[in-house]
């Protein structure tokens, strides 16, 4: 009997070191979890400061795009005997603009391609999120089924104990009465 009861111990133990020891995991892999979003997110500002700063890098290209173009219309209304002069500046002008258009389409095509890579690893955060969250569901439920399980255990050996010292009383009794006879 007190064999018995010590492997009722023993099993209780063992399964509130796993209780413990599960829990534990659960811990760690919701600090993982946070460390990676953590890191996603800084990702995604970065993302975000370095769109931020082609668009003012277009911006500016714009600017000097419109003042090349302004700056060449008074030369050439202003200036009427100046035109050959004018027409050399007027082409060194457009070459500018010309290597500035390619240089914003240049700067256009890495905007695309970086907003490209912001929208997948803002997709794969959100996968990767539901994927946790799905994660640390199941990791509850089995945290609860685990507690179920002790109860059921604990419940199970009460009705043992309780039945083996109704059984010892009857034995106690049924001794008595052959003693007695």
């Amino acid at each position: 009997e007190i064999e018995v009861m010590q492997n009722a111990f023993t099993n209780q133990t063992d399964n509130d070191s796993k209780i413990k020891e599960f829990n534990y995991n659960n811990i760690l892999i919701i600090s993982e979890l946070k460390a990676s979003i953590c890191q996603k997110e800084a990702n995604i500002t970065s993302l975000k400061e370095l769109i931020d700063k082609k668009d003012n890098i277009i911006a500016k290209n714009n600017a000097k795009i419109d003042n090349h173009v302004q700056e060449a219309s008074r030369v050439k209304a202003d200036n009427a005997d100046q035109k050959k002069e004018l027409d050399d500046t007027i082409m060194e002008r457009e070459e500018i603009i010309s290597k500035l258009r390619k240089r914003i389409e240049s700067e256009q095509n890495e905007i695309h391609h970086v907003k490209s890579e912001f929208d997948n690893l803002k997709n794969e955060n959100e996968k990767y999120s539901k994927s946790k969250d799905e994660d640390i569901e199941n990791l509850k439920r089995e945290v609860i089924m685990l507690q179920e399980e002790k109860q059921i255990v604990a419940h199970v050996q009460f009705r043992q104990k309780r039945d083996t010292l109704k059984q010892e009383r009857e034995i106690s009794v049924l001794n008595t009465i052959l003693t007695q006879e």
